[in-house]
């Protein structure tokens, strides 16, 4: 939750390069110095920060929490991203394995596909991590499975269609439904 949480108050980004005390970034964030202070020790001894003139700054083991490292990780950890959202959804797993009901509209109050269409924001998110999640398994995914075996293909929900196009130009004998679902 540590590594949420930074991620979510962008604290990698802010202490690569030039460090700032706990004391700075509580007002620059509006939030409480001392708890602030308690996460960043934290977050040095998991080696994400490391002390630095007074303050922190961020290791490089740390800037993969950073936006522009192209690992998927802040897109997945951010709290409200999402994977964010949909891994704290967890929380309910319990009441889940009790009832047999699922855990996200307890959390959120509507399922999570609901929630990605009435929040774009969320539904970017999501796309994104889809993207990336799937970038680097797209060849495999293509090779390893005999999909000229069909003669329709549809990708069911999400992602902005990376998979669905690679398979569609591997196996040009294929079609694909002409209308996107509603989102």
């Amino acid at each position: 939750m540590a590594l949420r949480v930074a991620v979510t108050l962008g604290l990698p980004d802010r202490l690569r390069g030039r460090g700032a005390s706990a004391g700075e970034l509580a007002a620059e964030l509006a939030v409480a110095p001392v708890a602030l202070d308690l996460l960043l020790e934290h977050l040095a001894a998991l080696g994400i920060l490391e002390p630095a003139d007074g303050g922190y700054r961020t290791t490089g083991y740390g800037a993969n929490l950073c936006g522009d490292a192209d690992n998927g990780l802040v897109n997945l950890l951010h709290l409200h991203a999402a994977g964010g959202r949909a891994e704290l959804a967890f929380v309910e797993l319990a009441h889940s394995i009790a009832t047999g009901e699922a855990a996200y509209p307890r959390r959120y109050g509507q399922d999570f596909w609901a929630d990605l269409a009435e929040h774009p924001r969320l539904r970017e998110s999501f796309d994104e991590q889809m993207t990336h999640r799937f970038r680097d398994q797209i060849p495999r995914l293509v090779a390893g499975f005999a999909w000229s075996r069909f003669s329709t293909i549809v990708d069911v929900g999400g992602g902005r269609g990376s998979l669905l196009a690679a398979i569609l130009a591997a196996h040009p004998g294929l079609t694909r439904p002409r209308r996107p679902l509603a989102t």
